[in-house]
């Protein structure tokens, strides 16, 4: 998550540490919120610590139902936009909000149980169950078209493009960061998978439908994924993920997995829109700045006819000529 200063001559104190402290304030307050009044306490979301010199934080959820998790994420997105804007700050859950910082991502960590209750990805001697292996391959077969969904604006694109701050190939692995879907290291009962595609600026409700059904219909068809990446051949690579949101549209159009999951309807629908805001853009170049960030700001200022996003001042990233904020810091 990120936060814009709302006076641009205070963008240096949040180097300091009464500017830390106002952070903390923040956080103190939201998540005195979101404890038990918002969200469930089971799905209470943890600040992890931030980390300097951009204040970086990062955010759990602990685990539930599908639909639950991603209202948590709403609730929880709404508030912090909400509590930062009391602060004197805004907050934003854009991709890349930052020309020369790592993105924000949206990481899930899937699991499935049995009508018995026992974990679906592990067989009875504890080993994983080929099952895993088909969701995986669910999963690499409907990526490229996958990421108009997991980053649905042509801003989103600019973290994909760092191989360094998100994977930019259909690769998996175990308990490797660097792949678009991980094993972590756990005992049997709690083996899962993390689909580390997501960015922050994807919608929960559609990112949790697209991972489930194609997940489950690499089941039901036992795709097979290609070979775990090892970093020492490059030959195990899968193929590079789409680099803009055009090329994404066009492979999710084109996509018999994900036209299944979500319908020939919906497909068509959300291409014609999302091929809309290309144009806009096109004509726009602080498209992102408005519509991302600005939006961040006004929605928590319902019913003010004169309502703006705080000063910033802007630069042009280096890989693309969409404006990224500069006195801004991160959350």
């Amino acid at each position: 998550m990120s936060a814009v200063i709302s006076n641009a001559n205070d963008a240096i104190s949040w180097l300091t540490a009464q500017g830390i402290q106002r952070v903390e304030v923040v956080f103190a307050d939201l998540t005195s919120v979101a404890r038990g009044k918002v969200m469930d306490t089971a799905n209470f979301v943890e600040a992890l610590g931030a980390k300097m010199p951009t204040l970086l934080l990062g955010l759990t959820v602990t685990g539930g139902e599908p639909l639950a998790q991603a209202d948590a994420v709403f609730r929880f997105k709404r508030l912090a936009r909400e509590f930062a804007r009391r602060h004197g700050c805004l907050a934003t859950f854009m991709a890349k909000p930052y020309a020369d910082e790592p993105g924000t991502g949206m990481h899930w960590h899937v699991s499935l149980s049995d009508r018995a209750g026992h974990n679906a990805f592990t067989a009875d001697d504890g080993s994983a169950h080929p099952r895993m292996a088909h969701f995986i391959g669910g999963w690499q077969a409907s990526a490229p078209g996958a990421m108009a969904v997991l980053a649905p604006y042509a801003h989103s694109y600019l973290r994909i493009r760092r191989p360094d701050a998100s994977p930019t190939h259909a690769d998996w692995g175990h308990d490797d960061r660097t792949v678009a879907f991980r094993i972590p290291q756990s005992n049997p009962a709690n083996r899962r998978l993390e689909h580390r595609l997501p960015g922050g600026d994807a919608n929960p409700y559609l990112t949790l439908a697209l991972m489930l059904g194609t997940g489950l219909m690499g089941m039901e068809q036992q795709l097979e994924p290609r070979s775990a990446r090892n970093a020492a051949a490059a030959s195990t690579r899968s193929a590079a993920l789409p680099e803009d949101l055009g090329e994404a549209l066009t492979a999710l159009q084109g996509c018999p997995l994900l036209g299944e999951v979500f319908g020939a309807g919906f497909i068509a629908l959300y291409a014609m829109v999302k091929r809309h805001e290309l144009t806009e853009q096109a004509a726009d170049a602080d498209f992102a700045l408005r519509h991302l960030l600005g939006r961040s700001y006004t929605a928590g200022r319902r019913g003010s006819a004169n309502a703006s996003p705080p000063e910033t001042r802007q630069r042009p990233c280096r890989s693309t000529r969409k404006i990224a904020p500069s006195r801004s810091c991160c959350l």
